[in-house]
């Protein structure tokens, strides 16, 4: 076993209640996923194994700091920036129904517009720290923020004017990721609270469930949820390194995972979303970010295929959207400032 891997196992099986007050807690969810020792380390182990040959080496981190020419990338766009077609720190991603691409960035409090070919089209300024962004049935956006420790849900036009917002009477914290089922509810999880909140169509809360730790209703910075068309709720337990799937009502179904190197199992798993037509209808794909790849699950959580790895060029990919009828899936790179889209299928 990998120093990265034992430590990251030792981290997930002495888990203490942190500081919600302290410092480190309070900015650990605007911080690159892994520390730079950290993805070292993966380097090193995947050149190891590889060859021997310093040469190749040099070769292979400088070819690892760069995104890599695949015949599976349609395009790629951004930077580290402020200004129109830049990022500070991209998030939540989404197509609109014409192919553009709207990119969240937490720290410029904006959410960007952009054509098919990756080219700049528009810029609004938002009220709050976005974190992640969902279409309603209504055809308007559905966005989690924050702002002086306070969580909300903004309601937008396509547009983004604000329509409304709640926040379940101050009892969001730190909210993060957001679903909506096919009864209009919200599912959100907040990082800070390390538990989901599901709500009404008019932002009342309906139910919660979650603490920090590790069994099956419990959670360690619990960042992305998805549904399927079960109305099955999808959970990305980073700090655990699992999905867990829960029933509508929050009853715990089955998880999948763990922290490991095999192809079923996760360093950090971040962004996931759900096939949504064909033989395969509600298979999982998820961001492994850790391992620098995208992966697709079956419904059940048995492993089923790779979508993208690091030789497609990722470096820590964590949300991502699909555009299914066009074969696309686009996703951010946060800690590069990067946005992608690839070919679902080759």
């Amino acid at each position: 076993m990998g120093q990265l891997e034992t430590r990251l196992k030792d981290d997930t099986t002495s888990l203490s209640e942190p500081d919600a007050n302290s410092a480190d807690e309070m900015d650990d969810v605007d911080r690159p996923i892994l520390r730079k020792d950290d993805i070292d380390v993966m380097r090193l182990d995947s050149l190891t194994k590889s060859t021997d040959d310093e040469n190749d080496h040099a070769e292979r981190r400088e070819s690892m700091t760069h995104a890599k020419t695949t015949k599976r990338l349609v395009l790629d766009f951004g930077n580290d920036g402020e200004g129109e077609g830049q990022f500070l720190a991209p998030e939540g991603v989404l197509f609109t129904s014409d192919g553009d691409i709207l990119v969240l960035d937490s720290i410029q409090k904006s959410m960007q517009v952009f054509g098919q070919e990756g080219e700049f089209k528009s810029r609004v300024k938002l009220p709050v720290f976005p974190r992640d962004v969902v279409w309603t049935r209504e055809g308007n956006l559905a966005m989690t923020g924050n702002m002086h420790g306070q969580g909300c849900v903004v309601i937008m036009d396509p547009e983004g004017r604000e329509l409304r917002r709640f926040d379940a009477d101050g009892k969001l914290e730190f909210v993060h990721g957001i679903a909506v089922d096919s009864h209009e509810r919200f599912i959100l999880t907040d990082v800070r609270k390390h538990r989901v909140t599901i709500h009404s169509p008019e932002g009342d809360l309906v139910h919660q469930f979650g603490k920090y730790g590790n069994d099956a209703y419990s959670f360690n910075k619990p960042h992305y949820v998805t549904v399927n068309s079960r109305d099955e709720l999808i959970v990305c337990d980073r700090g655990n390194h699992y999905v867990k799937v829960y029933d509508y009502q929050g009853k715990f179904l089955r998880k999948f995972g763990g922290c490991g190197n095999d192809a079923n199992n996760f360093i950090y798993p971040y962004g996931a979303c759900v096939l949504a037509s064909g033989d395969s209808m509600d298979d999982i794909v998820v961001c492994d970010s850790g391992h620098n790849m995208v992966k697709i699950f079956h419904s059940d959580g048995n492993f089923h295929r790779y979508v993208l790895t690091q030789d497609d060029g990722l470096m820590c990919p964590k949300t991502l959207a699909l555009r299914e009828e066009h074969n696309q899936l686009v996703l951010t790179e946060r800690d590069r400032c990067y946005v992608k889209v690839y070919k679902l299928e080759d």
